[in-house]
C-alpha cells in the first residue's frame, strides 16, 4: 500500500492551505501528478510475490491513468475504489497468475 505524492505541479483545485504546510515533494508528482505512480508501479512486479498485491490513493481524476499503468505493467484484478464522496480514490491490483505450462 503506498500514498505517494500524485498531485500535478499546476492544479488548480489544491486548496492554498494543503500548499502552504506540506512539503513540495510530498504533494507534487510531475506535469500530471503521476511521475511516482508510474515508477512504483513499474517496479512493483519485481517486488511482490506470486500473486502480490498493491493499491495507491490517486487523485480522483487519475483512476482511469493508474488501472491503465497497472495493466501494463502486469497486474489484474485491478478496480478502482471510491471514497465515501464515491470519487474512484485508490486503485489495487494483483500479479497475474502466470500461465500454466
Amino acid at each position: 500500500v503506498a500514498y505517494p505524492p500524485y498531485v500535478a505541479e499546476n492544479d488548480p483545485d489544491l486548496a492554498p492551505d494543503v500548499a502552504a504546510h506540506e512539503p513540495h515533494d510530498a504533494l507534487f508528482a510531475g506535469a500530471d501528478g503521476l511521475a511516482c505512480l508510474d515508477r512504483i508501479i513499474s517496479a512493483a512486479p519485481t517486488h511482490l510475490s506470486k500473486r502480490g498485491a498493491v493499491a495507491f490513493e490517486h487523485g480522483y481524476a487519475q483512476a482511469e491513468a493508474v488501472a491503465r499503468m497497472m495493466k501494463a505493467a502486469g497486474f489484474d484484478d485491478v478496480c478502482c475504489i471510491p471514497d465515501l464522496a464515491g470519487r474512484a480514490r485508490v486503485t489495487r491490483g494483483r500479479q497475474r497468475t502466470p500461465a500454466k505450462r
